[in-house]
């Protein structure tokens, strides 16, 4: 629109004054007299700075959700992809029908996708919401989108119903990986409560027998009546419990300190040859008659780098 200054002389001037928003649309009509002339003019502005507002925020909130919106003409059977959408035009068109679009769902999502759209053509709903994989490119890789929607019926002047559906789709893939993976970790934390259930119904089991030993054989001990080989058998007794009760309490303590995250690996320099031999040393002692050990460790020297203590345990376990 030209300002007062550029009107030609011949053309009636006159003067608009007008406080503008942010964001306005206008129009411009002339008045017309008797003659055809420009006597005026009618000029009207619309304040759309709520609507210039309301659609920054929705592209804002597409792109953080990564989402787009969509138009499916039923009777057409045209499916249209509006803002948001990032694939190429030939994906749009790989994807443009019902039938199409249904084979870029995964297997086990097509069967309640298709549910829902025979509901909305049996007008059982008129707003929807359903979650399934999608694999736009054809690629094999399917991830987790959420559609939501409404159904629109609109009455043609030739008395025809055309039935319109349009919607947006938010990508939910981290979403659903989170929530896989919680219930892998709730899996996790119950069947973990069920082995250390177990396994503390069968440690008080395992405490007591060499606790009950012990506190057996050390009664008999200071009882009269029982000669110094019986006494020695006793003793021999007491000990060997003795130290079946230390490795269980040791094996409880190093299970707790793993599951704290508290256990401490001490590295360093050792002979194979040594833990061996030591190894077969504690065997011998413990051996239930009858018990050969028979020695096919290295016979030269064999440095490795590992914790003794435990390397120890697990040859002894």
């Amino acid at each position: 629109m030209k300002n007062n200054n550029d009107f030609d002389e011949s053309f009636p001037q006159y003067r608009v004054k007008c406080e503008l928003k942010d964001y306005s649309i206008g129009c411009f009509s002339p008045l017309l007299n008797a003659d055809n002339e420009i006597c005026g003019a009618v000029i009207m502005f619309r304040d759309i700075t709520r609507e210039w507002q309301q659609q920054k925020f929705l592209r804002i909130s597409v792109n953080v959700l990564q989402a787009y919106s969509w138009f499916y003409d039923v009777e057409n059977d045209s499916l249209i992809f509006g803002e948001g959408f990032t694939e190429s035009k030939e994906v749009e068109e790989s994807l443009n029908t019902f039938e199409k679009f249904v084979t870029h769902i995964h297997p086990d999502d097509r069967e309640k996708f298709v549910s829902v759209f025979k509901q909305l053509s049996k007008e059982a709903m008129t707003e929807f919401a359903f979650e399934c994989r999608i694999d736009f490119l054809g690629t094999g890789v399917f991830r987790w989108w959420e559609s939501r929607g409404i159904m629109e019926i609109v009455e043609m002047a030739d008395g025809n119903v055309t039935r319109y559906f349009y919607g947006m789709a938010i990508n939910i893939h981290q979403h659903k990986q989170a929530e896989e993976e919680l219930a892998r970790a709730l899996q996790r934390a119950e069947e973990s409560d069920k082995l250390k259930s177990a396994f503390v119904a069968n440690i008080s089991h395992e405490i007591r027998t060499p606790l009950n030993s012990i506190v057996g054989f050390t009664n008999l001990m200071v009882e009269e009546g029982y000669s110094n080989e019986e006494k020695k058998m006793f003793k021999d007794t007491i000990s060997n419990n003795s130290r079946d009760l230390l490795v269980l309490l040791d094996d409880v303590l190093d299970l707790s300190r793993l599951e704290a995250g508290q256990e401490i690996f001490y590295s360093g320099v050792y002979d194979m040859r040594f833990l061996v031999h030591s190894v077969l040393d504690i065997g011998h002692l413990n051996a239930v008659e009858g018990v050969e050990f028979i020695e096919r460790g290295p016979q030269n020297e064999l440095l490795v780098i590992t914790d003794e203590v435990k390397l120890t345990k697990i040859f002894l376990n």
